[in-house]
């Protein structure tokens, strides 16, 4: 779903009755929708489609790229592995708790790759900081991941492919 950030889902929208017309004639063919996120699912079940029944949050697409054949290895992390990190400064306390707690303890960390535009400008900018919320969530030019120069937003695959390839 393309809307903007915490969408007033009781207002609704323009598209609504396309959205309707299209979810229904996907259901003609498939017994149900896999939706990225909440939000999604949520806007849906706004307008009458039932959450597991009609549509169910299956994350990102690309964990299905490659289908069936997803090869997941066995991994063993130690303290000077490479890592990249992920994060929102919107996930829940203890998701950014375990985040920090992983930084602090694979000090090597490569990246920390944040997910917000206004984050984006602050990686490009060095300004405005990003306001606080109540933890550790690197949101200024003055946190570690900044001043180590390891932090990353990639505007395009080809960036991501190269800077996670070859180190910067």
């Amino acid at each position: 779903m393309r809307a903007p950030y915490e969408p007033n889902l009781d207002r609704g929208f323009a598209f609504d009755e396309d959205v309707k017309a299209f979810v229904r004639a996907v259901l003609e063919k498939s017994s149900i929708i896999g939706v990225r996120g909440e939000i999604t699912s949520s806007y849906l079940s706004k307008l009458g489609f039932r959450e597991g029944v009609d549509h169910t949050v299956i994350g990102c697409p690309s964990m299905y790229t490659f289908g069936r054949k997803l090869n997941v290895r066995e991994t063993n992390i130690t303290p000077e592995s490479l890592v990249c990190v992920n994060s929102s400064r919107l996930s829940p306390k203890h998701v950014l708790d375990f985040i920090t707690r992983s930084m602090e303890e694979l000090p090597n960390h490569y990246f920390f790759i944040p997910q917000w535009l206004s984050e984006m400008v602050l990686v490009y900018t060095g300004s405005p900081s990003i306001p606080k919320s109540g933890s550790s969530y690197p949101g200024r030019m003055s946190d570690p991941v900044y001043m180590n120069n390891r932090v990353r937003f990639f505007l395009n695959v080809p960036t991501c492919w190269t800077s996670c390839v070859r180190p910067i």
